[in-house]
């Protein structure tokens, strides 16, 4: 199993391990993910000095040294809660990669850490036309046997009406994450892709209304604006030519959602996770008053879909330092190894041998039998 946690910390980094634990211990699985990734964002509040370059100080370093020993720490209690001593179940940190104030880590079971292979982290910096660092992914890809997995954690664009700011960020991540390393496929191309992070895709509603909605729990009637949704539902009317009607931002966006189309997403059956006053429950209620809104999320793509299966999509809310709540997506991967793709390489080399076999003889061109007499 696979889970991928995303979330915004607003650059507040918590004194105790515990406070993490029920990312990893509110799960209906028996078994805990052999691989967790943790995407971060807002490690630190980008400043100018922060977009632009590493030569100054403050630039969350230490930060992310905490939050490494306190995931893990976090994942380790769930084990002992489960009473589960077995050293290959053990947690361990792995790998990660930062830019700025976005990071993401990769924490894996002592048992799956030799399993992991051509590794490779990058980012992509997508603010200020690709100039600056508050904006962009950090990503990580590898390979357990012959499957290959490609993680982006990002973070786009803010604001809204920016639903065009936020789909060309996405195209240019996904275009030209791993772009520098030779013979590694394109993000889009790998087995299996996770998309996730702060997509910052709001809900077009009035305030006074997206709020209502929540009270009243009516959340399938908040989704049809929210924005990520919408574009979804828009790409389908536009390959089947009804787009006049659509407001005239969302048309340019399609644009930019070809790759977007053939991501999934778990249905969301959780409050909106933005924006809250920290350490509360409540949203906004600063002079600001932010819409409410779905920013955080999981997508997900399989070159085979029966080879992946999403277990569990969830927010947690009771973990409040944030004015983000954190998103967790749970999922089962299916991998082949290299015994399968031999076979089937095998297979399907005696398959296309047949077929030429048949083909020649209908026409009458036989392919002679060598003798065993014969000299070589």
């Amino acid at each position: 199993m696979i889970q991928v946690t995303t979330l915004n910390i607003g650059g507040v980094t918590p004194n105790d391990y515990k406070v993490l634990v029920p990312l990893f211990q509110n799960t209906a699985q028996k078994t805990l993910p052999d691989i967790v990734i943790v995407g971060l964002q807002e490690v630190v509040k980008a400043t100018v000095m922060s977009m632009i370059g590493n030569f100054f100080t403050g630039n969350g370093e230490e930060e992310i040294l905490q939050w490494k020993q306190m995931v893990t720490a976090a994942l380790n209690h769930v084990n002992q809660f489960r009473r589960i001593i077995d050293d290959d179940e053990r947690y361990a940190f792995y790998q990660g990669k930062q830019m700025s104030g976005c990071y993401i880590g990769l924490f894996t079971k002592v048992k799956v850490m030799g399993k992991i292979k051509d590794l490779y982290m990058s980012k992509v910096k997508t603010g200020m036309g690709g100039f600056a660092k508050n904006k962009g992914s950090v990503s990580l890809r590898f390979k357990v046997d012959e499957t290959s997995f490609a993680f982006l954690n990002c973070h786009l664009a803010s604001g809204d009406g920016n639903i065009n700011k936020r789909t060309d960020m996405l195209e240019s991540i996904l275009d030209e994450a791993f772009i520098k390393a030779k013979g590694l496929p394109k993000a889009i191309q790998h087995h299996v892709t996770f998309l996730f992070g702060d997509l910052n895709f709001r809900v077009n509603l009035k305030n006074e209304v997206a709020r209502r909605a929540v009270q009243e729990n009516k959340l399938e009637n908040l989704k049809q604006y929210d924005e990520l949704t919408v574009l979804k539902n828009a790409s389908e009317q536009k390959a089947a030519g009804l787009v006049q009607h659509l407001p005239m931002e969302v048309q340019e966006a399609l644009n930019n959602t070809i790759v977007l189309d053939q991501f999934k997403e778990g249905n969301i059956n959780f409050i909106p996770t933005y924006k809250y006053d920290k350490g509360s429950q409540n949203f906004d209620t600063s002079r600001k008053q932010r819409i409410p809104a779905w920013t955080d999320r999981v997508l997900f793509r399989s070159a085979a879909n029966d080879k992946i299966k999403l277990l569990e999509y969830t927010s947690i809310p009771g973990i409040n330092f944030s004015d983000h709540k954190p998103v967790n997506a749970i999922f089962q991967v299916y991998t082949k190894s290299r015994l399968t793709t031999q076979t089937s390489d095998m297979l399907e080399s005696e398959y296309y041998q047949r077929q030429r076999f048949e083909t020649m003889r209908v026409a009458g061109n036989r392919p002679k039998q060598a003798d065993p007499h014969s000299q070589q």
